[in-house]
């Protein structure tokens, strides 16, 4: 959603500046200053009350802010009601301003240098209801001179910014467009990323396509209903485009689209098109999914990974996107085991886990180049080695080699 234009404020805080008063504006109730410059801004700020100014100075005698190596500061805590966007902006004429927004525990949420016009600071930022401190001090500690701050409450034109498009039921192709800003939720899963929901739901099995493409480097998750991961992509479409391709049953799923960096904006496509059950694969296939079993007389193990792997098989990779090979690992007797992964065509990745899938080792180049090796001591049992790959989409030829060193005693140290 675009930014909301400059607010007549401004025009305000600069005449604060000009006039260096140290109260707080009428319509805004506010305790007196601390010693340490605190203003207490006791009006909770909402579209009834949507601004709170103050204008001040910072001399010798100011408050210090370790946050700026000593340089001198000003705080001011606002309150919210509720969830709401907001814009802070710290503007100065004689010296750079830098602005830090903190919770009510003094952790900090964001800061900004010279986001606003010129050097001045600006945050714009969704917040959940509580209570908010916003710190004004300078990029270069010891600067001192006048300053005003401009608290306001922004209508965003959405009565929740963490609301969730619903698609509803897909049956053929769908697509919405967005943009990324300030106030938008912030991406649970990418600090500091904007973010933005959808929901659709399936009534039959199908494999599906979701693309998320942008001019800004995009990122995609998919959970099912109750917000459990299923899967995530950065790069699986063009260039910094996501994409997530996948075997869904029928029910009910949420995409999150947001970005690979922190505060990055900008304009999304987004599209979700169902494709059917089983598209070109082969239903007389053995089943991927079926753990092959392995021991040092059957070793090595050629086998391949193929471009439509995710689509079409069911083993679950733990490299989101990527093809995986399971096998069974029967250790009779306690020991050490080598176990290698090598391909000329794909940079190889592997896991040991328990037989009930807890990972117990993970290799990404522990062999030669890029391939991987993992040599460990063993109590006799079951285990599982996936075979996969450390990039989506690759495929082809591999080879799993397995040797074991008789190691009767218990575990070394």
């Amino acid at each position: 959603m675009p930014n909301p234009l400059p607010s007549p404020r401004l025009l305000l805080a600069c005449t604060l500046l000009a006039a260096a008063v140290a109260t707080v504006l009428a319509g805004a109730a506010a305790a007196a200053q601390a010693e340490c410059g605190t203003v207490n801004f006791t009006a909770p700020l909402s579209a009834d009350a949507p601004e709170a100014d103050y204008a001040g100075r910072w001399t010798e005698l100011s408050c210090r802010t370790s946050l700026r190596d000593g340089a001198y500061a000003s705080t001011s805590s606002f309150f919210l009601e509720e969830r709401q966007a907001i814009t802070i902006q710290l503007n100065s004429f004689d010296a750079d301003p830098y602005l830090y927004l903190l919770d009510e525990t003094g952790e900090i949420i964001e800061f900004d240098d010279d986001g606003g016009a010129g050097r001045h600071s600006r945050i714009d930022r969704v917040l959940p209801a509580g209570r908010y401190h916003a710190l004004a001090t300078t990029f270069t500690p010891g600067e001192t001179g006048q300053f005003a701050l401009v608290i306001e409450f922004v209508n965003t034109g959405a009565d929740d910014p963490c609301a969730t498009e619903a698609f509803g039921a897909v049956a053929e192709a769908v697509w919405t467009s967005g943009e990324w800003s300030p106030y938008d939720c912030d991406a649970t899963s990418r600090p500091g990323a904007y973010a933005d929901a959808h929901a659709f739901s399936l009534a039959d099995d199908s494999v599906i396509t979701i693309d998320l493409e942008s001019d800004a480097d995009s990122y995609l998750f998919l959970t099912d209903a109750d917000d459990n991961l299923i899967a995530w992509n950065d790069d699986g479409g063009d260039g910094h485009d996501a994409r997530i391709q996948r075997r869904l049953s029928a029910g009910e799923y949420r995409i999150i689209a947001t970005t690979f960096a922190p505060r990055e904006r900008g304009f999304y496509w987004l599209s979700v098109a169902p494709s059917g059950d089983n598209p070109g694969c082969n239903p007389l296939d053995e089943p991927e999914m079926t753990l092959r079993e392995i021991t040092f007389r059957n070793s090595p193990q050629d086998g391949s990974w193929s471009d439509d792997y995710d689509i079409c098989a069911g083993f679950p990779s733990r490299r989101a996107g990527t093809a995986a090979d399971a096998y069974r690992l029967l250790f009779p007797r306690p020991g050490f085991v080598t176990v290698s992964l090598t391909s000329d065509e794909a940079d190889t990745y592997m896991f040991l886990t328990d037989i009930n899938g807890n990972v117990l080792i993970s290799d990404d180049d522990g062999g030669e180049g890029t391939n991987s090796l993992i040599r460990t001591w063993l109590p006799a049992g079951e285990y599982i080695i996936e075979a996969t790959t450390y990039e989506p989409d690759e495929c082809c030829a591999y080879r799993l080699e397995f040797e074991e060193f008789t190691q009767y005693d218990p575990a070394p140290g």
